[in-house]
């Protein structure tokens, strides 16, 4: 193993990513080219529906704007099939992105690729909830997703889509209270 791997990650979890798979990284910390091979990532675990998720993932949270597609399709050629985002992140549209660019070289089909988001807490008031899902849904471009969680199980007081933490007069954040039976009701639709 090349001897900066271990001393000389730069900032950003993709950074390491792309150096682990031999990559070129704008900051030129080093180069390592012979952990290039495609890794084969399974075992999965078959949920109750019979599907097989895969074990291991790409989480894309805290990932620098512009850098997350190329980050996705690298972890694609890899070997990588399960893919971790969310409303909340804001990086939705680059996963997606890298996603299809992949489908439309012929690299893969949407049925190999795991995809899940996350509901973002102003969207659980029962009036916002198919909203938010739709709206992860045209960020991804996608159909659908594998599978959809609550980011949290706090909700927030919904202002707008824009309006991520919602605050009080008093500057702390404005909760709201939900039902989660009625999430779990939509969830399933």
């Amino acid at each position: 193993m090349h001897r900066n791997l271990r001393s000389k990650l730069c900032k950003g979890s993709f950074r390491s990513f792309i150096h682990a798979t031999g990559q070129t990284c704008p900051c030129r910390h080093f180069h390592v080219s012979s952990i290039r091979a495609k890794m084969d990532f399974e075992p999965s675990v078959t949920l109750h529906n019979g599907q097989k998720m895969p074990m291991l993932g790409l989480g894309t949270w805290q990932s620098p704007p512009n850098e997350v597609r190329e980050a996705v399709k690298t972890a694609i050629d890899v070997g990588y099939r399960m893919f971790d985002t969310a409303y909340f992140y804001g990086n939705e549209a680059e996963v997606g992105q890298a996603v299809q660019q992949k489908i439309d070289k012929g690299k893969i089909k949407r049925d190999d690729i795991f995809i899940t988001t996350k509901l973002w807490n102003i969207f659980h008031h029962p009036e916002q909830t198919l909203r938010g899902v739709r709206t992860s849904l045209q960020n991804l471009k996608m159909d659908y997703v594998d599978l959809l969680l609550f980011h949290s199980p706090t909700s927030f007081k919904y202002v707008d889509d824009n309006t991520i933490f919602p605050l009080t007069p008093h500057g702390k954040i404005a909760y709201a209270k939900v039902d989660f039976k009625y999430l779990w009701k939509v969830r399933v639709q």
